[in-house]
């Protein structure tokens, strides 16, 4: 049937009535929905810095300090330290090669994979070979990530190390420096990859840096090391600090990975 003029229009306020609250109801179930993201997202941010170790070791003549700057409220970035049997002392900084929910969630996996792996071996190739295997196996296969590790003799010093990706370790001694880097498969590419070992020794006052590819790639190794190498004498956590606060205009021009940086000093007797 035809419609009347009059009636046309009472179909189109009706209609436009309609529709207006169907919009506002969308709107309404979208703050709703990201009121609730929001908050979910503020306490995975919470847990995920609440796992970051905050005090050094008690262990004479050892001091450690660290810091993570993810690009988005959460991130795939992390540090860490433990002791293990024997008097070692495991140091590691990962970083899950993704970003937000999806990066957290695989960091705080392999970062419990490592303190399950760890205590039941002496080299530290041997865990990260364990932790391939775990990433590898637990994933659909397009999960990888980048680790340095290592185990410190505390009594003597010696660390035995190794590392999957590219992140970046420098040994800082009183008047010099040098780079600790060993580049490899990252974790979970192959479950037939090979982590070469490498070692070092720090002597009392010497400083090993261990930091993710976010750091290198944004400052590089030789600004760290002419920041640092006047301030040895500082404790692990004024040196953390100075590298976050001194690099700080660079650091914060580039977000687009997260960072992570972790201080390892053996202070003089």
């Amino acid at each position: 049937r035809d419609f009347s003029e009059h009636e046309t229009n009472i179909l189109e306020v009706v209609a436009g009535r309609i529709a207006a609250d169907l919009e506002r109801e969308m709107l309404w179930r979208e703050g709703v929905d990201g009121a609730r993201l929001k908050r979910q997202l503020a306490a995975v941010e919470r847990i995920q810095r609440g796992q970051l170790p905050s005090v050094s070791p008690l262990l004479d003549g050892w001091d450690l300090a660290g810091w993570t700057c993810q690009a988005e409220s959460v991130g795939g970035d992390f540090f860490d330290w433990f002791g293990l049997p024997g008097g070692l002392l495991a140091v590691a900084v990962g970083d899950a090669l993704e970003r937000g929910l999806e990066a957290a969630f695989a960091a705080t996996a392999l970062k419990a994979a490592l303190r399950a792996h760890a205590p039941y071996h002496r080299e530290a190739q041997e865990t990260l070979g364990k932790l391939n295997l775990s990433l590898w196996t637990g994933s659909a296969g397009d999960q990888y990530a980048s680790m340095f590790l290592g185990l410190i003799e505390t009594a003597t010093g010696r660390i035995s190390c190794a590392s999957a990706g590219r992140p970046a370790a420098m040994l800082l001694h009183p008047t010099s420096w040098e780079t600790l880097e060993e580049p490899g498969a990252r974790l979970g590419e192959s479950p037939e990859s090979v982590f070469e070992p490498f070692g070092c020794e720090l002597a009392p006052g010497d400083v090993l840096l261990l930091m993710t590819d976010g750091v290198r790639g944004t400052v590089g190794i030789a600004d760290i090391a002419d920041l640092l190498l006047p301030k040895l004498h500082l404790s692990a956590d004024q040196l953390a600090r100075i590298v976050r606060d001194g690099l700080a205009p660079q650091l914060n021009q580039s977000e687009v990975d997260d960072r992570t940086l972790l201080v390892i000093k053996r202070t003089p007797s």
